[in-house]
This record gives structure tokens, sequence and C-alpha cells, in this order.
């Protein structure tokens, strides 16, 4: 159940990039360790430690733990070409109040 009424959630937005061309890679889920979807922190988080710390790609692609079929890319900011990241749309991302209840 939410913790946060409806009404209060912030105001997000959903943007559109376009990244350098071969700055992007995506890590498949079978290559991942079988307790990367556990609810625990402790586990999983060093998982991306080289990456984070000697980015060889601006974006990675990690799965998604809520939607199986779904992917979450990561961009590193301190990675050499992460100025050249393009916005090319932006618009509210609206969440549907029947996904959350009263």
């Amino acid at each position: 159940m939410p913790q946060v009424p409806y009404d209060e959630l912030p105001a997000y937005r959903l943007f559109s990039l376009e990244l350098p061309q071969d700055s992007q890679r995506v890590v498949d889920a079978v290559d991942l360790p079988p307790y990367w979807q556990e609810n625990t922190y402790t586990h999983s988080q060093h998982l991306l430690a080289d990456w984070l710390a000697k980015p060889d790609v601006l974006a990675l692609g990690v799965p998604s733990s809520v939607m199986p079929s779904g992917i979450n890319y990561l961009l590193h900011p301190a990675h050499s070409i992460y100025g050249f990241i393009r916005i090319i749309d932006e618009k509210p991302l609206v969440i549907d109040p029947r996904l959350w209840s009263k």
C-alpha cells in the first residue's frame, strides 16, 4: 500500500534522450547472480561497483526487478561523453490514480 497520498506525489517528468552511438551496454539477467532480484541491497549493491568506479560505457541497461521484460538505463555522470546526451523530449509523467489506494 502506498505510503504517500496520491495528491502529495512529487511532479515527475519523462525525458526522451539521444545518446552518442555505441555508448551503451545491456546486462542480461542470466549473467547476474540468482539473488539480484532480492529486496536486500546489501547483497546486490556491489554488482555494478566496477562500472561505477570506471565506466566503460555511458549508459548501462540493467533488468528491471519489477517488470520482467523491462530494462532500466543508468547514466554515469563521470563518463567522458556524458555532456553529449541530448534531451529530445520532456513531458509530465502522470501516475494513474487508479494504481493508488485512497
